[in-house]
């Protein structure tokens, strides 16, 4: 038999957005209004031709009813509008040379209405139709503080607080674990940094610490009510036996805490060198229950501890008007979960496994010649052939079968490119 899969789908988004600034000798001035609407439906429909000859359909239809009405064994429709605006100021003053200080507010309104309908066609009573709906407003403040100590020296202070909108699953209530609505969750910023040149400029070291409490974090999981059923579970009765669905949720609090270093030196006229790194320590700041209980501590999803980045380019003259340059740079990326719960690989049994994503190197490789208006390069990236794991992905059903879903990064790739500007 042969099937095939149909996703018609379309996306509608207005934007606005207005501003009116002011610079003063000593002060400056932001005042704005934000409107956004969109839209989005799609309708997924999954068709075997002469599916009901088939085994599958003699095992459904020995569980439930046949309506023999639609030939498709899945079929949903999901269609929702999303309605936001903002109003929003910003004002800077200078206290003197070295100090200023700004402050800003911004005051949000989300709203949405989703409508999520899910059908089984071919047979009687598997239909599913949901319309959650939600909203939420807050204001969100910014405080900073910069102190130039001299010409090429400069410290500051930042507090700063962002929200990521709340939403609607597209659950198929009453046969989900989680709730149809979600609300937002909170992230409060502090930061601590400084930005320097030294040497005459030939050195420049930027730094930042910071600080985050993360409230009301939000996770995406899989719904459990897609696990097998135990002994004398019913599948239309308890939470078990369902189709897999992504959910999203709020948990608890979070953190985060790290250190963000960037270092740039020009040794010579030729010769620049470049260093980023970047720590993290993101972490459950209680216990977590989302499908299961989440220890304190427990290192956040997809988020590496550390992460290096290291270039060295040389340039050089070959004519009056032609230069050329080699450059080589390397990326280094710490391990990190795939997911905040701890799932074991149980194919047959369960789809949710948890991996950890191995740590990873890539290094590229560049010559290059630069003209007036022309530039011709040779690359060789991902010189050594890496295969990196971006995301071991659990929120397929691959696992339970004993396979794997993962996203890599592009293998190596040889090429040359060349360029013209047109003044």
């Amino acid at each position: 038999t042969v099937g095939f899969n149909t996703l018609n789908q379309g996306n509608r988004r207005f934007t606005q957005e207005f501003r009116l600034s002011q610079d003063g000798d000593n002060y400056r001035w932001v005042l704005g209004a934000f409107y956004e609407e969109k839209s989005e439906y799609w309708e997924y429909r999954a068709i075997t031709e002469e599916f009901t000859s088939t085994l599958s359909y003699a095992y459904w239809t020995y569980l439930y009813t046949p309506s023999g009405v639609d030939p498709s064994w899945w079929l949903s429709v999901d269609d929702t509008e999303w309605e936001q605006w903002a109003v929003f100021g910003h004002f800077t003053y200078d206290f003197n040379e070295k100090l200023t200080a700004e402050v800003g507010l911004r005051y949000f309104d989300q709203e949405s209405d989703r409508y999520y309908y899910v059908d089984k066609p071919f047979l009687v009573g598997q239909r599913s139709e949901t319309r959650p709906q939600g909203g939420n407003s807050d204001v969100v403040p910014k405080v900073s503080v910069k102190w130039n100590v001299d010409d090429d020296k400069m410290i500051y202070a930042l507090y700063s607080e962002g929200w990521r909108a709340g939403g609607q699953n597209r659950n198929r209530t009453p046969f989900t674990f989680f709730p149809q609505t979600y609300e937002p969750d909170l992230l409060k910023n502090y930061e601590l940094g400084a930005k320097t040149r030294w040497a005459d400029g030939r050195l420049q070291i930027n730094a930042t610490y910071f600080y985050g409490e993360w409230e009301n974090y939000q996770i995406e999981a899989l719904d459990p009510s897609f696990q097998p059923c135990g002994p004398g579970e019913v599948a239309d009765v308890d939470l078990c036996n369902q189709p897999f669905q992504v959910m999203v949720a709020n948990v608890g609090d979070a953190t985060q805490n790290g250190l963000e270093i960037e270092v740039r030196a020009a040794p010579t006229d030729s010769l620049d060198l470049g260093m980023n790194y970047t720590y993290v320590k993101a972490e459950t700041a209680q216990d977590f229950f989302v499908t299961s209980v989440v220890s304190k501590g427990t290192a956040l999803p997809n988020v590496p501890e550390s992460k290096i980045n290291l270039y060295a380019q040389y340039n050089w003259d070959i004519g009056t008007a032609t230069s050329m340059y080699v450059r080589g740079q390397y990326m280094w990326q710490d391990e990190s979960r795939n997911q905040l719960e701890d799932f074991p690989h149980l194919p047959g049994i369960s789809g949710a496994a948890t991996f950890i994503q191995p740590s990873y190197n890539i290094a590229d490789l560049m010559v290059g010649m630069v003209g007036d208006n022309w530039t011709i390069e040779g690359f060789i990236n991902n010189l050594t052939e890496e295969r990196a794991v971006l995301f071991d992905n659990p929120y397929f059903f691959d696992t339970f079968f004993g396979k794997r879903r993962v996203n890599v990064n592009r293998p190596r790739e040889i090429g040359v490119r060349f360029s013209y500007n047109w003044n």
